[in-house]
């Protein structure tokens, strides 16, 4: 499923992660403008959209495929898994009652002044899989949101946030938000720890334009153009956080 997500959410709530609740000033210091690796960023999303991933659908040989490259991927960044794993199986029953097994990949940036408050940054990975002998690759539906998440969470490694920060790839959201769904049963951190959760990630949408070459090139630049800017807002803001979030709890998935 498709959806529109507004960068300024997720700066907002990440700007909130990266600063001290305690601290606000008139004349924010001036910090240097984050760099990204867009080459990577493209990388990660051509991978997981290339068709030997077969469509990444959950339980499947290409979603375990797609699994296993995020899983190098988050090892490259340095991220530490959530719990004992990063992995974290689950079973469940799906759409049509039948029952799924899919895995979530789960990992942390440590905060530096809160370690024990977590904002939590998702996005989806696997897709529809392979109908009739035809591979959707889920380009945008979420191989860009997947790799928009390794961007961030690579930026959040070179520069650690004031809260943690849980870096969630769901498994089997096409199948019923069946990731999202298990990581509330049991969570893995108490859910009053859990400050903010910014939805499951989409970047981009298909804009109906012919050809899918141009529908390739959408995909790709967009979430570049998302991630920078979500960067680049993080590197001059500094937000005072209120007594309560206005945001309010908002449980992972759609």
């Amino acid at each position: 499923m498709v959806h529109r997500r507004f960068p300024v959410l997720l700066a907002t709530l990440l700007t909130t992660a990266l600063h001290s609740p305690s601290v606000a000033t008139a004349q924010p210091a001036r910090i240097a403008l984050p760099t990204l690796d867009s080459a990577q960023l493209i990388r990660d999303l051509f991978a997981l959209a290339d068709d030997s991933m077969e469509g990444r659908r959950v339980g499947t040989r290409g979603g375990a495929r797609a699994r296993t490259y995020l899983l190098a991927r988050l090892k490259q960044i340095g991220l530490q898994p959530l719990g004992d794993s990063v992995s974290a199986p689950f079973k469940s029953a799906g759409r049509g009652s039948t029952e799924t097994n899919g895995t979530n990949l789960l990992a942390v940036v440590r905060g530096t002044r809160e370690p024990d408050r977590y904002i939590v940054v998702s996005a989806h990975y696997d897709h529809v899989g392979v109908r009739n002998g035809q591979v959707y690759p889920g380009a945008d539906d979420n191989a860009s949101g997947t790799s928009s998440v390794l961007a961030i969470a690579a930026w959040l490694t070179a520069h650690p946030p004031a809260h943690s920060v849980i870096i969630a790839l769901w498994d089997g959201e096409e199948s019923g938000l069946l990731g999202a769904r298990a990581f509330l049963a049991p969570p893995p951190v108490p859910l009053e720890k859990i400050i903010a959760n910014v939805l499951d990630i989409h970047r981009g949408a298909f804009l109906g334009w012919p050809g899918k070459l141009a529908f390739m090139i959408a995909a790709a630049l967009m979430p570049l153009f998302s991630v920078t800017g979500v960067l680049l807002y993080l590197s001059r803001r500094k937000l005072r956080r209120p007594a309560q979030s206005p945001l309010g709890r908002l449980v992972p998935g759609e």
